[in-house]
């Protein structure tokens, strides 16, 4: 046999070797290394809500999932409260609503979930799973719960009854201490409570900017006195030119996430910002150690939060996601939809090595 023979031979013995072996072509990837599965695989689909998914928290010891969801009609909202077991996928508590929750937060010993309405804040017992009691002040647009658990910042809802504003109220006795004048339309406790973030509204005629320039505001906690940004032409804070839907902390406080059309990731010490990108965004969740960054519009994304990098994609709604959360794991990852009034749970592998894509202030 000539060696032309022998290559050829010892080459078809090596491609039957791997397709018995299930070889195959490699995996476009652009990570360093190769993944053997998905950084993003869907686990189990939870459907039957009432209407869109709008809230979503997970229990502190990560064995179930509260999905609040509903519609507002002309005369009155409708909605649900779900507690889902997260491995077997089963409803452990359903209860039907005259609400639907636009924003959950959990207390700092895990008990109580604060769940906010348009017109009212509930506050749940979680382990028997019933109303404690109920807050009706009425008209907010968004809400953010100190890390003690005690009080509540909330975006006045601007009306012919109510002007615009942060009112703060504890919650144990639904008693307003403080309110801060202004239009906004987005709230954040920083985790230490020292902060509190606020994103200015802004308000268009056309292609006229009427009022306000989507600027960040922070106050001091403790004496409610603004803190001055460490840029002398904007001493007040950093304009956006859009309106916040979305203000949140990373969990170490480092950094403040600003979503408008544009996303923004602030070094909070050093006022700058980290990455950035055309990214709009519907709702968003840092990973509880942080390093990855899940928001939500038409698709799941998953963003690294440090360069901007985007890791991972997934669609399996219909008509949109409106809500996200990870899990205190950071294992997985749920989602709420529209038309489908679904929660889809998906098991997260976040990539050890940092992701090799376009750089962070590259839009895409």
């Amino acid at each position: 046999m000539s060696q032309r023979d022998l290559a050829i031979t010892g080459l078809s013995l090596l491609l039957a070797l791997c397709v018995q072996l299930g070889c195959g072509a490699a995996e476009p990837y652009t990570h360093a290394t190769t993944r053997q599965k998905p950084l993003l695989e869907r686990r189990a689909v939870l459907p039957g809500h009432w209407g869109t998914v709008t809230a979503l928290a997970f229990t502190p010891d990560g064995k179930n999932l509260i999905a609040g969801s509903g519609y507002r009609s002309s005369l009155y909202p409708r909605g649900d409260l779900v507690l889902w077991d997260v491995k077997t996928g089963q409803r452990q508590q359903y209860r039907k609503l005259w609400a639907r929750y636009d924003a959950f937060a959990i207390s700092a010993d895990g008990k109580r979930l604060i769940a906010m309405d348009r017109y009212h804040i509930d506050i749940w017992d979680l382990g028997s799973f019933t109303r404690l009691r109920k807050i009706d002040k009425g008209g907010w647009r968004g809400m953010s719960l100190s890390p003690d658990g005690k009080s509540a910042a909330l975006v006045i809802l601007e009306s012919l009854y109510r002007k615009p504003g942060i009112e703060i109220i504890e919650l144990e006795t639904g008693k307003k201490t403080r309110t801060l004048n202004g239009r906004y339309s987005a709230v954040a406790f920083s985790p230490d409570g020292k902060t509190l973030a606020a994103g200015e509204d802004i308000q268009f005629a056309g292609d006229a900017l009427l009022r306000g320039e989507g600027t960040v505001y922070l106050w001091d906690t403790t004496t409610w006195k603004r803190r001055v940004w460490a840029d002398p032409q904007k001493p007040k804070g950093v304009c956006q030119r859009s309106a916040m839907d979305v203000l949140l902390y990373s969990p170490d406080g480092k950094r403040l996430l600003t979503q408008a059309y544009r996303s923004h990731i602030w070094d909070v010490e050093k006022q700058q910002v980290q990455c950035s990108r055309a990214a709009p965004a519907r709702a968003a969740a840092f990973s509880p150690g942080g390093k990855a960054l899940a928001t939500v519009s038409d698709k799941l994304y998953v963003w690294d939060s440090r360069t901007g990098g985007r890791l991972a994609e997934a669609a399996s709604h219909k008509g949109g996601i409106w809500s996200v959360a990870f899990s205190p794991d950071g294992r997985l990852l749920a989602t709420g939809g529209n038309d489908d009034r679904a929660v889809v749970l998906w098991d997260v592998r976040l990539p050890v090595t940092q992701p090799a894509t376009t750089p962070a202030h590259q839009s895409r």
